[in-house]
């Protein structure tokens, strides 16, 4: 039975800048949330009910991407796919150890509502996990390690087909927001992909296009170029939209009450 744990657990003054929050059952029974020092083994490592409190740049990058990605796949009707955030991946092969991505967009699950903090694929027949994008800490040397060095073999090894390592912008403006994409060969190894012209990289794991978009990722429409909107921006459209239809309106019903006055006036004038 998973553990109770906030999202977000408090931090203060004193709370190291890499840390780990783990439940731990005391002595009377009772759980409490212990915070540690983070480690590269408790990265490579993590348990079901870990927290790893992310940076501002994890959370300002992927929470639109991930409501862009829920939204299209919602619309284009796809139940066999379906995105999860820090979700803790058990292969169920041996020697290939668990991982939790920022991002996982897992296909061939039986019923996704059922998954909770972990994802057993030994027990998921036909489900796999097809992308997989992570946030590269700018400022942690071990979670660096984590996504740059080691966990690309794992996904490598696992057959994911798309492993796209986003790297936040600096805050001193002198990088940019720019993305690495490993694709899966034929022959099971990764291959570094390059941009098109316009910087943007093809996920043929979801028939997406992805960009860096100022400091926020963009999606498309690989086959119809279709730029995908976040909830946010739909709404906003949306309300543009009717806005737009408002004053139309309004504007048709003042030219017909000023074509239908000219009339009367046309019929005053021919009845003298």
């Amino acid at each position: 039975m998973a553990v109770p744990l906030p999202k977000e657990p408090e931090r203060d003054e004193e709370t190291p800048e890499e840390c780990v929050f783990r439940p731990v059952r005391g002595p009377d029974g009772r759980w409490s949330i212990e915070q540690l020092p983070l480690t590269l083994d408790a990265l490579l490592h993590p348990r079901k009910d870990d927290h790893v409190p992310q940076s501002d740049p994890h959370t300002r990058i992927l929470n639109p991407l991930v409501d862009v990605l829920r939204r299209y796949l919602e619309r284009q009707r796809q139940p066999d796919l379906a995105v999860f955030t820090d979700l803790l991946i058990i292969w169920g092969v041996v020697g290939l150890r668990n991982v939790s991505p920022d991002v996982s967009v897992v296909e061939g699950l039986a019923d996704r509502r059922a998954v909770d903090r972990s994802l057993d694929l030994g027990e998921q027949e036909g489900a796999r996990v097809r992308l997989v994008v992570e946030v590269v800490s700018p400022s942690s040397k071990l979670q660096r390690a984590k996504d740059e060095e080691h966990n690309p073999e794992v996904f490598r090894r696992a057959g994911v087909e798309d492993l796209v390592l986003v790297y936040p912008p600096r805050p001193d403006g002198t990088e940019p927001l720019r993305l690495k994409h490993l694709s899966l060969d034929p022959g099971g190894r990764y291959r570094e992909a390059r941009p098109d012209r316009r910087g943007r990289f093809l996920l043929r794991s979801v028939g997406l296009r992805i960009s860096a978009d100022g400091e926020r990722l963009a999606l498309e429409d690989a086959v119809t170029g279709d730029r995908l909107l976040s909830s946010e921006e739909a709404e906003a459209a949306a309300c543009r939209a009717e806005i737009r239809a408002a004053s139309e309106a309004a504007a048709r019903r003042e030219a017909e009450a000023e074509l239908a006055r000219l009339r009367e006036e046309v019929a005053r004038l021919r009845a003298r």
